[in-house]
């Protein structure tokens, strides 16, 4: 399995498992200018934004440092067009 595969699958296992918690998936792989978001999902009334990481180990780096400032605010004017849509 390459790397976009490997990518895909647990995105997709994330969503099952979100499903099974009683989420809602909207959106899959929502993409706009400078980002992408795994997942958008409903919890009851609440809009929930899911970035899926996958490591075969904890010592490359943990999941929070994985997703640095930069990529932070490209996903938050992700979220804001996705919101306002």
């Amino acid at each position: 399995m390459n790397h976009v595969e490997k990518g895909h699958y647990y995105e997709q296992e994330a969503a099952d498992y979100l499903i099974s918690c009683g989420y809602r998936i909207l959106e899959t792989n929502y993409r706009c200018r400078h980002a992408e978001i795994d997942l958008i999902a409903m919890d009851g009334d609440y809009l929930v934004f899911v970035e899926v990481k996958y490591r075969q180990s904890d010592r490359v780096q943990s999941p929070s440092e994985a997703v640095d400032g930069k990529k932070q605010r490209h996903q938050s004017g992700c979220r804001s067009i996705f919101a306002e849509a």
